[in-house]
């Protein structure tokens, strides 16, 4: 045998060595399998229950003593409200997870085999691993029954020995039994925390002690209706943001179980928790009423009614949840904070998703909102501001002065309640009793008192001193009886500070359905000496100038003055009497009279009732109802207005608008002042005391110019003729055969579309200011001596003419130039619109 052969036959020696040891058969293995084999049982085995069916009640109680833990595992079911729940009572107290326990008991109750040892014969203890079993479970039915349960070795795969301590059968479960188990009692902790509904709690209190200097604050909250109010450590409403935790609470769940040691308490920063939140939950179950022993004795024939539903009573069961939160973190999650409940060891990680909503935040926990009563429908209103009060109530769907009657400013009271609703403090500081003196308290700059439907007490607040000294940014806010004192901006109580007069009625005038038929004004004339006086009518049912003279007045300025005086309304009331100079009107600006025309109702008798209810919201000064018409504070300059007097229509805020009513369908007529005074503009009615401050664009109706303001009027297919001289030139235009020409020399080819510009620019010439209407001599204003004239004849003979001065009005800002037409009216025009129409020779001459 050569060396090559040796070599491959050790070669196959040592792999068939190899295998043995591999494939060897394992002794133990098959003495179980022996065993296995060497069952009882027919050779078509019957499946079973080791428990009987029926035998056993509900379990509510298992105890597991595992060989490989020294201490036994022991859960007990309790009952909450209407629901089952299991805790874990040994090693360690908690809250086990209900559906790992369940599975323990279901196995051991439920486990089927089909192989069985009777007697134990075949087999021993220590071969089935019976003799110190792997587990020991024991479990107790709600009426008091026990048994236990030992599970020994798995003599294969899916295969566990078993048997019923007290029994000597030995039985091979088909299931691996000991996969039930986890390796720690933390692993049955239930990650939820609690089995509470967050409607039903009903208190809350947090104990934090995360603020400076270690100082614990203690947070009590209690549910009042539908929200939270504080009544620790300050008393007032609390915001969504409680409802927010409580729910957060209520459905907290551990991320992980970490310790159950309560040694190690210090460790995970528990023995002294940064917060600690409880809360106070009441739960209502309804159940059969227990009879008394009174209704027990009642006779037999209450018996007879069997088939009556059962009396049921309403029951509240109280429990109380506490959780404690570390400020620490487990090392590397910092999104994780160590949390404990209650008194259990148990610790656990939460999430700050979490933790972070339980933590109470003042600015946002407490509403800081002073009042959420429903404010804007109060329907009284008293306050007192700069020593005066104001009652003001609500009547016929408007405001009026609560002594008086009369109709008070609508919106200013509506401004006022939506700024009392949307007012929020900074903060709130606690107030001693007896220390309003130090909030500017005792003497209340601004006391208001809202009545509000619904409620038994009236909203009151008193605004104080401010808080920040003399930078006075924010002040003092106390509601009602409160001893929590709010801080709110200075900004925000403007509107609260607002004097008597500002709830005055703005209403100045109301025509109503009626018409105007006639408006006079006088005004200081912007552009020259003296005064403007016009009057204005409707004609064909266009606005007309009728005085000094007859002429188309502006449709567009004339429609907004007319609409202006429908109904007028001020700024805000100013004030009554007193120095007229103080509004400019000792010697007013404008004095405008209207003359108007009630409407008259159907049967010619009486105003619609709902113009009176309008008219009688609209009075509000107190001492005009039945006053005398006041006098004229124009002075000289009213004459224009004395004429006709005053009858009072339409209504007004503080005039005799009521005394005064003309019947239906009768004229009438009232009379407005305007003035100017400290860059303010005013406006008073004749016949009453009361002046208002008005807007610019208002004051402005009374001042402006109501001549329409075309200068000629004509079209360019219209003109047989015309000639324009300036700058010491005249040049003539006619036309020939259709065409322009210059009559100085026919001949001259003209650009015929520049030539029509000319024309155009001539008809398109408008002046928004007349210095006179009439009465102008040739002499005046420079213009008996033209710079720039212009004529046009017109098909039907008819000229047209103007004349441009060299001289500016001094008094106009624009410096414009003086013209005239020659009917006795001057008015004035731009140096830009005087420029379209100058004739020059190269720009006209056609190419």
């Amino acid at each position: 045998m050569n060396f090559k052969t040796t070599l491959i036959l050790l070669i196959a020696l040592l792999a068939c060595g190899v295998t043995y040891l591999i494939y060897k058969p394992d002794p133990k293995a098959i003495r179980e399998a022996r065993l296995a084999e060497s069952k009882s049982e027919p050779d078509n085995p019957v499946e079973q229950n080791l428990v009987e069916e029926g035998s056993f009640g509900t379990p509510v109680k298992v105890a597991c003593k595992l060989r490989r833990q020294s201490e036994e595992w022991v859960f007990e079911k309790r009952r909450e409200g209407d629901k089952d729940l299991w805790d874990i009572t040994a090693p360690m107290k908690g809250r086990a997870s209900g559906w790992q326990v369940d599975s323990i008991h279901r196995r051991m109750l439920e486990m089927k085999y089909e192989i069985v040892y009777a007697g134990g014969a075949g087999v021993t203890d220590a071969e089935t691993g019976l003799a110190d079993p792997e587990a020991r479970v024991t479990l107790t039915d709600d009426k008091g029954k026990t048994l236990t349960v030992e599970i020994g070795k798995s003599p294969a795969r899916g295969q566990t020995y078993a048997r019923l301590v007290g029994e000597k059968d030995i039985v091979v479960a088909k299931a691996d039994l000991m996969n039930v188990f986890k390796d720690s009692i933390l692993e049955y902790r239930d990650p939820k925390l609690f089995d509470f509904a967050a409607a039903d709690v009903v208190r809350l209190e947090i104990v934090d002690q995360t603020g400076e200097g270690g100082a614990p604050v203690t947070y009590l909250l209690v549910r009042e209706g539908d929200g939270w109010v504080f009544e620790a450590p300050f008393s007032g409403k609390a915001t969504a943001e409680v409802e927010t935790a409580v729910t957060t609470f209520a459905n907290a769940r551990m991320s992980k179980w970490k310790d159950s040691d309560p040694a190690t308490l210090p460790v995970y920063g528990l023995d002294h928790p940064a917060l600690s939140l409880t809360v106070t939950v009441e739960k209502k179950t309804t159940r059969p009423k227990t009879p008394s022993p009174e209704d027990a004795g009642e006779d037999d024939a209450n018996d007879n009614a069997d088939d009556a539903a059962p009396e049921e009573e309403t029951v509240v069961e109280t429990f109380v949840h506490t959780l404690h939160l570390s400020k620490m973190s487990p090392l590397g999650e910092d999104t994780s904070l160590y949390a404990r409940v209650g008194d259990e060891p148990a610790v656990g990680t939460l999430p700050k998703t979490t933790t972070d909503k339980l933590k109470p935040i003042e600015s946002k926990w407490r509403d800081l909102r002073l009042t959420t009563a429903p404010v804007a429908r109060a329907n009284r209103v008293r306050i007192t501001t700069g020593g005066r009060t104001c009652d003001l109530i609500e009547k016929d769907g408007g405001w009026v002065f609560a002594e008086s009657g009369q109709a008070a400013d609508a919106d200013a009271v509506k401004e006022l309640l939506k700024a009392v609703g949307g007012l929020n403090a900074r903060t709130f500081v606690p107030m001693s009793p007896g220390d309003e003196a130090s909030f500017g308290l005792d003497a209340p700059s601004v006391d208001l008192t809202l009545t509000v439907p619904g409620q038994d007490e009236p909203e009151r607040f008193r605004i104080g001193g401010p808080s920040d000294g003399e930078l006075k940014r924010l002040f003092y806010v106390r509601r009602g009886e409160s001893t929590s004192i709010a801080k709110v901006r200075a900004e925000d109580l403007k509107l609260l500070r607002r004097p008597e007069t500002d709830y005055r009625s703005r209403q100045i005038f109301s025509l109503g359905g009626g018409s105007i038929e006639r408006i006079d004004l006088a005004y200081d004339n912007p552009v020259d000496d003296g005064r403007v006086q016009i009057a204005l009518e409707p004609r064909n049912g266009l606005w007309t100038l009728v005085e000094p003279v007859e002429a188309a007045a502006s449709k567009e300025r004339a429609d907004k003055l007319v609409a202006s005086l429908r109904n007028v309304r001020g700024l805000r009331f100013a004030g009554e009497g007193g120095d007229p100079a103080k509004y400019g009107l000792t010697d007013p600006t404008a004095i405008l009279r209207l003359t108007c025309l009630e409407e008259a109702a159907q049967d010619g008798s009486a105003a619609p009732e709902d113009r009176k209810k309008k008219d009688r919201a609209e009075v509000a000064d107190p001492e005009a109802e039945t006053a005398d018409p006041a006098p004229s504070q124009g002075g000289p300059r009213d004459a224009l207005m004395q004429e006709g007097g005053d009858t009072g229509v339409g209504q007004e805020a503080g005039g005799g608008a009521e005394a005064a009513k003309a019947p239906a369908g009768a004229r009438s007529t009232v009379e407005f002042q305007a003035g100017t005074a400290g860059g303010s503009y005013y406006l008073k009615r004749a016949d009453a005391p009361g002046v208002y401050e008005i807007s610019k664009e208002l004051f402005d109706r009374f001042t402006e110019e109501y001549r329409d303001d075309r200068v000629l009027s004509f079209t360019d297919s219209e003109v047989a003729a015309f000639s324009i001289r300036g700058g010491g030139q005249t040049h003539a235009f006619t036309k020939r055969e259709g065409q322009w020409v210059l009559a100085a020399e026919p001949d001259l080819s003209l650009d015929q579309k520049a030539v029509t510009t000319l024309l155009v620019n001539l008809s398109d010439l408008r002046t928004t200011r007349y210095v006179r209407y009439t009465g102008s001599q040739a002499g005046d204003f420079g213009l008996a001596d033209p710079a720039v004239a212009a004529e046009v004849t017109l098909d039907d003979g008819r000229k047209l003419t103007l004349s441009v001065s060299a001289e500016t009005c001094p008094k106009d800002a624009s410096k414009r130039r003086y013209a005239t037409r020659g009917d006795g009216g001057v008015f004035l025009l731009t140096s830009e619109e005087i420029a379209r129409f100058e004739v020059r020779l190269d720009a006209i001459e056609a190419k």
